[in-house]
């Protein structure tokens, strides 16, 4: 998900195709990300309040993904990582 800066924003609303370019998806994928975050799109499109919550759900949720273990990393190697 890209960063977007929230003060760039400067329509009232956005509509679904907008949205998706704004955050780098397919409409399905969208929709899919719509019902996981539960924040739903009025009839053609997302409130810049909307838009704000939906990005900010899902950009704090993949940051807080656990990256892949570095070299140095304790947990990097083992018998399990076969």
């Amino acid at each position: 998900m890209p960063y977007i800066d929230y003060k760039t924003l400067t329509n009232a609303f956005y509509s679904i195709r907008t949205a998706c370019e704004l955050f780098g998806v397919t409409e399905d994928t969208l929709m899919i990300l719509c019902e996981q975050y539960r924040v739903k799109p009025y009839k053609n499109g997302f409130s810049v309040g909307k838009l704000k919550l939906l990005h900010y759900r899902i950009y704090h949720r993949e940051k807080e993904k656990p990256s892949t273990f570095e070299a140095g990393s304790p947990w990097g190697e083992g018998p399990w990582n076969d």
